[in-house]
C-alpha cells in the first residue's frame, strides 16, 4: 500500500489540478466575483476530458450529498439552492454534452424529516414540493438492511486465501452447535445460518443493534465502518472462533461522534456520564482501576474478569439507548449471557443465566438506575438513562437531615395538627375556660434532658409539657 501524500505533496497536487481544471480560479484578477463555471458548463468540460473514442458515459458516485444538504437542514435557502442542481445530473440545459451522465446518489436522510418544525407551514410544504421534483428526475434502487451481510461479506470479511475461508468455516461448524436458545438469540427473527455464516465472527443481532444505532449517529459512523472498526481493535486478540460480543459496541459507537439529533444526543450523554461516574467506579471497586487492569496481559484472569463485566453493562447501556432493537428488547439474563456468548462461563454449562443475573442483583444494589424485574424464572434486566443526578440531590439532602432539623420539623406537624402558633420549642396558647380567658404555655422537649427545675411552673399560667421519647427521633423521622 502506498504512503499518503504530505502536507507539502498534498499542497502541490492540489495546485496541479487547480491550475489544470479551474484555471479561471488562478487567474481572476477580483477574488469576490469568483468566475467558476456554471455547473452545466463545468460537465461539459468534464465530459470533453473524458468524450474520447473507448468512453461511453460518465458515472459519478455521490456517497454524502444529501447527508451534506441534511447538515444544513434548518437552513432552507441554502438547501432549496443547492438541491435544484441535483436536477441538472439529468436535465442539462446544454444540448452538447459528448457522453450521458450517469449518477448515483445515496440517500441515508429523508430531508422533508429533517426539517420538522422549524420552519413555518407553507415554507415546509413548498420545500416538500420541490423535494418531490428532484425526486421526481430519479429511479429508487433500495437497499434493505438485509443486504448488509452480503456487502460485509466482500468489502469488510473477505479471506485473503481458500485456506482461511475453510479455516473460518471450520470454525463457524463449531460454534454452530451451541445451544438452541442461544442460537435463536443471535440469529434474531431476521437471521438464518447462512446469514450468520456470512457474518461470523459478527452475530446477526450485534449488526441488527449497529444497524439501528447507526441510523441515528453521524454520517462518520456507518456500519461497515464500525464493523471494520472492530476488527481493527481487535486484531490482536480476537482468535479465530471467538464471536465478538454486543457489548464491545458500546466503546466505538458512543465515543467520538456526537448523536445525529438533539434528543440522541442527550440519551448519549446520559448514557456515557452514567457509565463514568457510577458503573465504571462499581466495577473498579472488584476489580481494580481500570487503568491498571488493562496493563495486565490480555488473557490474564483479572483483566478477562473485568473486561466480561464491563461487556455486560455496556449491553445494558445500548438496550437503554434503542429499546426498540428486537435483539436488545425486554433483556432478561439468558439473552444478556447469549449476546454476549463466550464471556461468561460457569463450571456447569447452561447455568450462565443465573450467573448473570446474580451479578446484576449485586450491582443493581449500588447503581439504583438498574432495574431488576419481578419475574422468579427469568426476571428482566434493564438500565434507567435519566438526566437527573438523583445520587447527588439526595447526598446534598442528607445535610439537612440531622437531629435538630428533625425535631423541629415533627414540632412544626404538632403544632399545626394542635392549632399552636409560634416556630420555637415554646408556644402560648390562649383558650376559653368555663367563660374566662385563659393562657396556656406549651414546650416541645425531651423532658429525660431536663432538670427537674424545668418541671417547676412559677407563672401564673397553666404549662403543658410535650416530651419526644428518643434522643435519636428515630420515629420521628419514619414520619417524615
Amino acid at each position: 500500500m502506498e504512503e499518503p501524500p504530505g502536507s507539502e505533496e498534498r499542497s502541490q497536487l492540489i495546485s496541479v489540478l487547480v491550475g489544470t481544471f479551474f484555471g479561471s480560479y488562478n487567474t481572476q484578477v477580483d477574488r469576490q466575483s469568483e468566475a467558476y463555471l456554471s455547473l452545466d458548463k463545468g460537465f461539459v468540460g468534464l465530459e470533453q476530458t473524458r468524450g474520447q473514442p473507448g468512453y461511453d458515459a460518465l458515472i459519478l458516485f455521490l456517497d454524502e450529498l444529501i447527508l451534506w444538504l441534511a447538515s444544513r437542514a434548518t437552513d432552507l435557502k441554502f438547501v432549496h439552492q443547492e438541491g435544484q442542481k441535483l436536477a441538472k445530473l439529468v436535465e442539462a440545459q446544454t444540448p452538447d454534452r459528448p457522453v450521458p451522465i450517469i449518477s448515483f446518489v445515496a440517500r441515508q436522510r429523508d430531508l422533508s424529516e429533517l426539517i420538522g418544525d422549524t420552519a413555518p407551514g407553507a415554507q415546509r410544504l413548498n420545500f416538500s414540493d420541490a423535494l418531490k421534483h428532484w425526486e421526481g428526475r430519479f429511479h429508487t434502487i433500495t437497499l434493505e438492511d438485509r443486504n448488509l451481510p452480503a456487502i460485509a461479506e466482500k468489502r469488510v470479511l473477505k479471506c485473503k486465501s481458500p485456506a482461511a475461508r475453510v479455516e473460518l468455516d471450520a470454525a463457524f461448524a463449531q460454534t454452530a452447535k451451541i445451544r438452541e436458545s442461544v442460537m435463536n438469540t443471535l440469529l434474531t427473527s431476521e437471521g438464518d445460518r447462512e446469514m450468520f455464516r456470512k457474518l461470523y465472527p459478527f452475530s446477526p443481532a450485534l449488526v441488527q443493534t449497529l444497524i439501528a444505532v447507526s441510523s441515528v449517529l453521524q454520517r462518520e459512523r456507518t456500519a461497515l465502518k464500525v464493523m471494520m472498526q472492530l476488527l481493527v481493535e481487535q486484531r490482536d486478540t480476537l482468535k479465530v472462533g471467538d464471536l465478538l460480543p454486543v457489548g464491545d459496541l458500546f466503546d466505538v459507537i458512543a465515543h467520538g461522534d456526537e448523536a445525529f439529533s438533539q434528543e440522541m444526543a442527550i440519551h448519549f450523554d446520559n448514557a456515557k456520564r452514567l457509565y463514568h461516574h457510577k458503573l465504571l467506579p462499581l466495577l473498579e471497586k472488584q476489580h481494580g482501576r481500570r487503568e491498571d487492569v488493562e496493563r495486565l496481559p490480555y488473557d490474564d484472569l483479572k483483566q478477562t474478569a473485568f473486561r466480561n463485566d464491563d461487556r455486560l453493562v455496556k449491553t445494558l447501556l445500548l438496550a437503554a439507548l434503542v429499546p426498540g432493537v428486537e435483539s436488545l428488547r425486554a433483556l432478561n439474563a439468558e439473552r444478556l449471557a447469549a449476546l454476549n456468548h463466550g464471556t461468561i462461563k460457569t463450571p456447569i454449562p447452561g447455568r450462565e443465566g443465573q450467573e448473570v443475573l446474580r451479578r446484576c442483583r449485586s450491582w443493581a444494589a449500588s447503581v439504583g438506575e438498574i432495574r431488576i424485574g419481578e419475574e422468579a424464572a427469568n426476571p428482566t434486566i434493564s438500565m434507567q438513562l435519566s438526566g437527573v443526578d438523583t445520587e447527588t440531590i439526595i447526598e446534598q439532602a442528607r445535610r439537612e437531615d440531622n437531629q435538630g432539623n428533625r425535631i423541629r420539623r415533627v414540632r412544626q406537624m404538632l403544632f399545626e395538627q394542635l392549632g399552636l402558633p409560634g416556630a420555637g420549642v415554646r408556644a402560648v396558647h390562649n383558650f376559653l375556660w368555663r367563660q374566662t380567658k385563659r393562657s396556656c404555655i406549651v414546650l416541645f422537649r425531651n423532658i429525660r434532658e431536663l432538670p427537674d427545675t424545668s418541671l417547676d411552673n412559677p407563672d401564673e399560667r397553666w404549662k403543658l409539657m410535650i416530651d419526644y421519647p428518643s434522643t435519636r427521633l428515630v420515629t420521628a423521622r419514619a414520619m417524615i
